[in-house]
């Protein structure tokens, strides 16, 4: 398999210091630019704007939208992330689907984008059992092998997306929140976000690992997707107060399903 990587990723309120630049300008500005995504994708998919034929340009969006250049060029970028549009110095912004290719793009700069991954998108669980973790899912999550933990699984889809799923999901929950499952039916609230509350829990830190790995056979068949195929695994440590470990989410998604991307700022002159 090539290009085996991996990326771990330590956020912290404590330690981690973000520019303004990799925020949001704010919140008004971050709706604008989703509604206008939003308006083009589906101009995109009713024809207006066929394939191979170009968008307006940002000046004539900023005038249509009564929007920023700042939002414009963040909605063009979504769509980009998409596959629906290719962005062309000269050219301008050229439409090459009209679905999207990539099911889920996800962006992150900060803590609470990270986390805004659990709230896009929906877990069907499918299974529910408290066992014993074997020696190589004790290494990927990082714990002790033969602990216990209660093992949630099931398909992960995007909300609004394509209907095909995004990822097969394996969640390992600290024992003593084994209650959570009273709340499971409610597909669209993060379990780490039902661990906060009900037992007053709060997320202080994420610990992410990215690697390239192998769909197995089985979950391949699931994810309606072709046998022995690459697939992008991402394994996510939630931890609390004095890191203690809330929950450990394993997403496993088909690679064209999936898009990440991360913007990291130099701050000069510390």
């Amino acid at each position: 398999m090539q290009d085996l990587f991996e990326q771990i990723i330590r956020k912290s309120p404590e330690t981690v210091e973000m520019s303004e630049k990799s925020q949001p300008r704010d919140r008004a500005e971050a709706l604008r630019a989703e509604g206008i995504a939003a308006h083009l994708q589906s101009a995109i998919r009713d024809g207006l704007y066929p394939l191979g034929a170009g968008l307006p340009t940002e000046a004539a969006l900023c005038a249509a939208h009564n929007a920023s250049r700042y939002a414009v060029r963040q909605a063009l970028g979504s769509l980009t992330k998409l596959g629906l549009i290719e962005r062309r110095q000269g050219s301008g912004s050229i439409v090459r689907a009209t679905e999207p290719r990539v099911s889920y793009a996800q962006s992150m700069g900060s803590l609470d984008e990270l986390l805004q991954y659990a709230k896009d998108t929906a877990l069907t669980v499918e299974r529910v059992r408290l066992e014993s973790i074997g020696a190589r899912t004790a290494q990927m999550i990082g714990s002790a092998a033969n602990k216990r933990w209660l093992h949630v699984s099931g398909l992960r889809h995007s909300m609004g997306g394509r209907a095909d799923p995004i990822a097969w999901t394996d969640v390992y929950i600290n024992p003593r929140f084994r209650t959570v499952t009273d709340r499971l039916d409610n597909k669209n609230v993060p379990i780490y976000r039902l661990i906060e509350e009900m037992f007053g829990e709060t997320v202080h830190q994420v610990e992410q690992t990215i690697t390239a790995a192998l769909v197995p056979g089985r979950t391949a068949a699931r994810l309606q997707m072709p046998q022995r195929q690459a697939g992008l695994r991402v394994v996510r440590r939630y931890l609390g107060e004095d890191r203690a470990v809330l929950a450990v989410a394993v997403n496993l998604h088909p690679a064209d399903r999936f898009h990440y991307s991360m913007v990291l700022t130099r701050n000069v002159g510390r």
